[in-house]
């Protein structure tokens, strides 16, 4: 009979001792890695404890100023990177260098702005140099992604509750209502019922920021079904995934479902050159099932003012739409600001950094006076210019390459398989720069965050495999 019918070892009929079996895997720890892919759900979601509100500012500061401390803990604890450099490592090394000097620029706006605006941009990116050197498992991935699709989950539920119970889930205040009372209008819609609510913002202060969540529930939690399971978790991963395209809807944010949808397309073709056909047709189905049963349900419960914007996108061509909306910023940024700021327009002059920190003696667009961007190529532009729209874009181009490799060809099936999740986030942020400023709030942290953390697992599995097979080369011996 075989040892392998039998499931006695060589030997062990012979002397009547029992196999002994080799040790469990260790847990992959706990650590920071964890608490900065949840920072960003967690500290927003402060605001709606009775009482945090005030402490809006400071939460704001402490989501960005904590990849730093984080940063400065993994360093003062030691160690080194495992594996290849990361080569976005490099180029973004120089885009916080060119920063730092860009704190000088004649006409940053003040000390204090310029000097928060850089630790603002380089906190952002910070993952890149830290995450290298912590131990990252491919069970330790999987666990920083399912942290960050229950964390968004939770988001789109609240935004959720939002249309159904405004009174109960909104958050205490709009800060955004403070700056610019005229914007409000547009940021409130009328449900079938005849109710006027402000567009869902899940857990944050910002109209709409649900469809940001949302996007990330869709993304996760589709390819995620994708894996062997039981069958109930994956219709519970579905429905979820219908949930979170309502919620998108509703939000009113065209450009993350363009972009989710089409970034899930491209994965459809990731799955076809993974030879997971069978994966790629069930991905296209359930997406296209979702697109236009979420649309049906979110005009039955938000009315026709719900679905208008997105029907839009059918009647016009969609090159028309975005130049109607974004494309003129984008062409501004191009053919105005280009020119005029080529190493840039000086730091603190812009966004929230200029609200809470700038000098505001000077006219707007004049000198050291405030500038105004709505799109990532303009905030780029402002803050370095050419240099830095170079860097960035390059480093950006190298992650996604990479990221793209290993979700084809990684060292570990499960490092791969969740290339393909951290592919399809990266992607819809990199597309989202054409209507917003990803790269300077907390999904620019998410990007580099994922990015590094399939980078770091992927090299860390080849060296653990490496060290296994001249282990089992030393035994054979």
């Amino acid at each position: 009979m075989s040892t392998l019918a039998t499931g006695v070892m060589p030997g062990d009929a012979a002397t009547g001792l029992r196999p002994v079996p080799g040790p469990r895997p260790a847990r992959a720890p706990w650590g920071v890695l964890e608490l900065i892919a949840v920072s960003p759900t967690v500290f927003p979601a402060l605001l709606f404890i009775p009482g945090m509100f005030a402490l809006r500012t400071p939460l704001r500061i402490l989501d960005f100023t904590l990849v730093l401390f984080v940063w400065a803990w993994v360093l003062i604890r030691g160690g080194g990177q495992v594996g290849r450099p990361y080569v976005p490592q490099i180029l973004l090394g120089c885009c916080a260098g060119w920063l730092l000097i860009s704190i000088f620029h004649p006409t940053t706006n003040s000390l204090i702005s310029g000097t928060a605006e850089a630790v603002l941009v380089v906190s952002i990116m910070s993952p890149v140099f830290w995450v290298p050197m912590l131990k990252i498992t491919p069970q330790r991935l999987t666990r920083v992604l399912r942290l960050l699709f229950l964390a968004n989950l939770l988001s789109s539920l609240w935004g959720l509750g939002q249309v159904y119970q405004p009174e109960r889930f909104n958050p205490p205040d709009y800060q955004i209502f403070h700056q610019n009372e005229d914007i409000k209008a547009s940021l409130t819609l009328t449900t079938a019922s005849g109710r006027e609510i402000v567009r869902p913002s899940g857990l944050t202060d910002t109209p709409g920021g649900a469809a940001v969540a949302s996007a990330n529930v869709l993304l996760i939690g589709l390819i995620w079904a994708l894996r062997p399971m039981a069958f109930w978790r994956r219709g519970i991963l579905i429905g979820l995934g219908f949930m979170a395209m309502g919620v998108i809807y509703i939000s009113q944010v065209r450009v993350m479902l363009l972009t989710t949808v089409g970034s899930l397309t491209v994965t459809t073709g990731l799955f076809v050159l993974r030879r997971n056909v069978g994966k790629a047709a069930v991905l296209a189905g359930v997406l296209t099932a979702l697109v236009f049963g979420a649309l049906a349900w979110a005009s039955f419960v938000g009315g026709e003012e719900a679905t208008r914007r997105f029907a839009e996108l059918l009647e016009q061509d969609a090159g028309a739409t975005y130049q109607k909306n974004r494309g003129g910023f984008l062409q501004q940024a191009i053919h105005v600001y280009i020119p005029r700021y080529p190493l840039g327009a000086g730091l603190g002059r812009w966004g929230q950094i200029f609200y809470y920190f700038g000098d505001k003696k000077y006219p707007f667009g004049v000198g050291k006076g405030e500038l105004y961007s709505e799109i990532q190529l303009t905030a780029w532009v402002f803050d370095g210019g050419l240099p830095l729209v170079f860097g960035y874009c390059a480093a950006i181009a190298a992650a996604m390459w990479l990221t793209f490799r290993i979700a084809l060809r990684g060292n570990d099936p499960d490092v791969s398989y969740w290339g393909c999740v951290v592919f399809a986030i990266g992607l819809t942020l990199v597309v989202c720069c054409l209507g917003a400023m990803p790269f300077i709030g907390p999904p620019g942290v998410q990007f580099w965050l994922l990015m590094t953390t399939l980078y770091a697992a992927n090299e860390q599995a080849a060296v653990a495999a490496r060290r296994a097979r001249r282990a089992a080369a030393r035994g054979a011996s």
